[in-house]
């Protein structure tokens, strides 16, 4: 288990990003994370418009939990 960074641009922060909502290509990175750290599962707060690998399995309140495809 690991923290997951937020991506903006070319960059990774760990700390948060203010008022944060991801574009596609912040989307991208984050699917090529998940990918990089072999993730399986991924609890989530944001909403992700791309995450090609994940598919959501429950969504409940702010909080959607991806699975590997």
């Amino acid at each position: 288990i690991q923290k997951m960074p937020e991506f903006k641009g070319d960059e990774k922060y760990y700390l948060g990003i203010e008022n944060y909502n991801p574009t596609e290509e912040d989307s991208v990175a984050a699917n090529n994370f998940l990918i990089e750290n072999n993730a399986y599962y991924y609890f989530s707060i944001r909403n992700w418009t791309n995450l090609n690998n994940f598919t959501v399995i429950k969504k409940f309140g702010l909080v959607t939990i991806y699975k590997r495809t």
